[in-house]
């Protein structure tokens, strides 16, 4: 998954996870766990790791030597 602030594209993806919503949303991610041979609390935890590695976007930008300004353009896609 590449990260796409909203002001450049809204939040829908491009290959769809279900038949009916391209919403990018945790909540219709959740919903198809099991059809990606998840259980919903495995899947719940995966999404914990990740929020909590992500958690950390700003940091790593800093780091990287991105700007304040690209820093706040980016935090639509992150936050």
């Amino acid at each position: 998954m590449n990260p796409t602030p909203t002001y450049l594209n809204a939040r829908v993806l491009s290959l769809a996870i279900d038949e009916a919503d391209d919403t990018a949303s945790l909540d219709v991610a959740l919903s198809m766990a099991r059809q990606c041979g998840l259980k919903p609390t495995d899947a719940r935890q995966i999404v914990g790791e990740v929020q909590a590695a992500v958690a950390q976007w700003r940091a790593s930008a800093v780091n990287h030597g991105l700007t304040a300004r690209d820093i706040a353009g980016m935090a639509s896609a992150f936050e």
